[in-house]
C-alpha cells in the first residue's frame, strides 16, 4: 500500500495491515473505481506535451486513478477550475479529483521524514489525481486541456 521504500514509525507498525492480498480485497471494496493499466497510461501519455506523469517508469501501482503533474500551473487552481467547468456539486469536491497542492494540504513535513525519494515541491504543487471513472465522461480530455490553457494564459503577461 505504502511502497518499498515506505519507513513505518514504530507506534504505527503493529497497526498496519501487511497482508498484500487482503490489503488489495480491502482497496477493492471500498473503491470500486475501474482499473485499466491501457486507459490510465494512454491517457497520461495523451498529455505528455503539458503535463508529466507521477510514475516516470514501470512502478507497481494502482490504475484506479490517473496522476499527473501540471508544472506550469497550480494543481489547486487547475482543481478547482475544473470543478467548475465540470459543474461538480461542492459537496462531492475531492471525491474524484484532488491534488497534493500545498494550497489544500498543509502538513508536508509531518511526511518529509520518512518519504523517501522526497518528492519536490514543485511536483507536489502541481500534481493532480483523477479518477479512472472521469476518462470515459464524454469530452473530459479535452476540458481538462482547456482548463490548463485558460489558466496558463491568465498567468501570461
Amino acid at each position: 500500500i505504502c511502497g518499498e521504500r515506505y519507513k513505518t514509525p514504530p507506534l504505527i507498525a503493529p497497526q498496519m495491515s501487511w497482508n498484500f492480498s487482503q490489503s488489495r480485497e480491502l482497496i477493492n471494496k471500498i473503491y470500486v473505481s475501474p482499473q485499466d493499466q491501457k486507459l490510465v497510461e494512454s491517457f497520461e501519455q495523451s498529455f505528455s506535451e503539458i503535463a508529466k506523469p507521477w510514475f516516470s517508469q514501470p512502478t507497481p501501482r494502482l490504475f484506479d486513478r490517473v496522476l499527473l503533474k501540471f508544472p506550469e500551473v497550480s494543481g489547486e487552481a487547475l482543481l478547482q477550475r475544473l470543478y467548475d467547468q465540470l459543474l461538480v456539486d461542492p459537496s462531492k469536491y475531492y471525491e474524484t479529483m484532488d491534488t497534493t497542492n500545498f494550497c489544500r494540504w498543509h502538513h508536508f513535513k509531518t511526511f518529509s521524514a520518512w518519504w523517501e525519494p522526497k518528492p519536490a515541491v514543485e511536483d507536489l504543487e502541481s500534481l493532480l489525481v483523477i479518477d479512472s471513472g472521469w476518462l470515459v465522461t464524454k469530452d473530459f480530455a479535452k476540458i481538462l486541456k482547456t482548463t490548463y490553457e485558460e489558466i496558463k494564459a491568465e498567468q501570461s503577461w
